[in-house]
C-alpha cells in the first residue's frame, strides 16, 4: 500500500473543483447511453417480481435523457431515445402482470417520469411531440394501473 501525503490528495480535489466547470462541456450522451445500457442488462437479469420497478428505473433514465438531448438541441437522438421510452414503458407494464416488489416506489417513479415528459413537451421539437404525448398518455395509462394494484393490496 503506497503512502500518499495529504497535501497531495487536497491539491488534486481542489484541481477537480477548479477544473470541474470546464468538464461540464464535454458530451454526457456517450455516458447516458452507456447507463440505459446497463440498466437494461440489469433489470432483464433480474426476477420476475423485481422486473418492473427495474424497468421503471430504466424508464426514468431515459425520460431524464431525452430531456437533456432535446435541451441540447440533439433532435435526432433525441427521437431514438423516446423510442426507447415507448418500449420501456411497455415492459413496465408487462412487469405489471405478475406480483411486483417496490409497487409504491414504481409508482413515485412513473409520477415523476410523466412530470418530466410534461415539461419536455414544451420545448420538443414538432416531430418528437407526438413521441411525447404518445408516450405521455401511454405512461398515464400505466400509472393508472398502478395505482389500482395498490389499493388492492
Amino acid at each position: 500500500m503506497t503512502f500518499i501525503p495529504r497535501p497531495v490528495l487536497s491539491l488534486s480535489a481542489l484541481t477537480l473543483f477548479l477544473l470541474s466547470p470546464f468538464c461540464s462541456a464535454i458530451d454526457n450522451t456517450a455516458l447516458g447511453t452507456q447507463t440505459l445500457a446497463k440498466l437494461e442488462l440489469r433489470a432483464q437479469q433480474a426476477t420476475p417480481r423485481e422486473r418492473c420497478f427495474l424497468y421503471a428505473d430504466l424508464l426514468h433514465a431515459a425520460t431524464v435523457l431525452a430531456g437533456q438531448q432535446i435541451l441540447d438541441g440533439k433532435n435526432e437522438e433525441a427521437t431514438i431515445t423516446l423510442k426507447k421510452i415507448d418500449q420501456y414503458a411497455q415492459l413496465v407494464h408487462l412487469g405489471l402482470a405478475g406480483e411486483p416488489k417496490r409497487l409504491k416506489n414504481t409508482e413515485m417513479l412513473m409520477q415523476d417520469t410523466a412530470y418530466r415528459l410534461k415539461e419536455y413537451l414544451r420545448s420538443a421539437s414538432e416531430n418528437d411531440r407526438g413521441l411525447l404525448q404518445g408516450a405521455l398518455a401511454q405512461l398515464n395509462r400505466i400509472h393508472d394501473e398502478l395505482i389500482s394494484q395498490l389499493f388492492r393490496r
